[in-house]
């Protein structure tokens, strides 16, 4: 129920749109004491807070490079938006969780998209 609690914060709340997010924010806003939420994060979902976090702006990014109501935006508003504080951070984390940079991404996607 705990573990719920988390996944409820973060899909509902959207909390890891903001960049200073952290471990204390998590707790408060899920009403579960800090080293709670990171003993969940670490037993349950097998994760530090900042991938289990970067995970949810990773995915939201993904969504947003391939919308076509926003491909007028540049890829640094999109990571800004998802909660990252440095491009540099962002192209990282993308990396890690897509194996790919967010342009190549972008076009990978959009090069699918058009050949339906």
């Amino acid at each position: 129920s705990l573990k719920r609690r988390i996944l409820e914060v973060m899909t509902e709340l959207k909390p890891y749109r903001d960049a200073d997010f952290n471990v204390s924010k998590l707790a408060e806003l899920s009403s579960i004491q800090g080293y709670t939420v990171s003993y969940i994060l670490g037993k349950s979902f097998k994760k530090k807070f900042s991938d289990f976090v970067n995970e949810y702006r990773i995915l939201e990014a993904k969504e947003k490079l391939v919308d076509p109501s926003l491909s007028h935006f540049k890829i640094s508003t999109h990571a800004y938006d998802c909660g990252f504080n440095s491009l540099s951070a962002f192209n990282a984390a993308f990396k890690k969780f897509t194996g790919m940079t967010p342009s190549n991404y972008k076009n990978h996607m959009n090069g699918s998209l058009s050949d339906l």
